[in-house]
């Protein structure tokens, strides 16, 4: 697997979200694979699956390239995204349009759009799907005893606990492992050992 974070202009992605983001990231393989820092002993190297993620405000230039690339796009990762909502019913054709997608969501202030997809995508499914998570599902995991990492964190500032803000960075965080051991996940282990990561 191989990340690849374009640099914005503000907020502006530029040509990244449009429909040229497969050639650019293939071409960005191809260059890395021209000097040698991956693929070292393969003949040629290609773009395979595609994938985008965006987190709080980068959502929206998630949800753009998204739509600019729906039928190459195999992974959607959406980190407390904005735009979710808008973007739910397309989001959901494509997921059910295909069986090889993967939509993994987290978040704060995007609980019930992620949840909601969720649920329609199940239910048109018939049942659980494994490849779309919406963690957690819902503010209940903010809950003092629900989630001992988060009880951690918010420990010294026990006045924040219901603050959707500090909930939008420890989606993305992780919080901080108070025990070591195989069962101290963070948030963000779990959320993409739940997405099939």
């Amino acid at each position: 697997m191989v990340i690849l974070h374009p640099s914005p202009s503000g907020s502006d992605f530029g040509a990244a979200i449009g429909a040229s983001l497969p050639a650019l990231a293939g071409g960005v393989l191809r260059l890395l694979w021209a000097e040698r820092r991956l693929a070292r002993n393969r003949g040629a190297i290609q773009l395979g699956r595609l994938g985008v993620a965006g987190y709080s405000a980068g959502g929206l230039s998630l949800w753009a390239a998204f739509a600019s690339n729906r039928q190459r796009v195999s992974e959607v990762y959406a980190f407390d995204a904005r735009g979710t909502s808008s973007n739910a019913p397309a989001a959901i054709q494509w997921f059910n349009a295909r069986s090889d997608t993967v939509l993994p969501m987290t978040g704060s202030y995007q609980l019930t759009a992620n949840e909601g997809i969720r649920i329609r995508i199940e239910k048109l499914a018939g049942g659980p799907a494994a490849r779309v998570t919406a963690t957690p599902p819902d503010s209940k995991a903010y809950e003092a005893g629900s989630n001992p990492l988060w009880d951690h964190v918010i420990a010294a500032y026990p006045h924040l606990r219901e603050r959707k803000d500090y909930w939008h960075q420890f989606a993305i965080f992780g919080g901080y492992v108070a025990m070591p051991g195989p069962f101290a996940l963070t948030f963000l282990q779990q959320f993409l050992q739940d997405s099939l990561f």
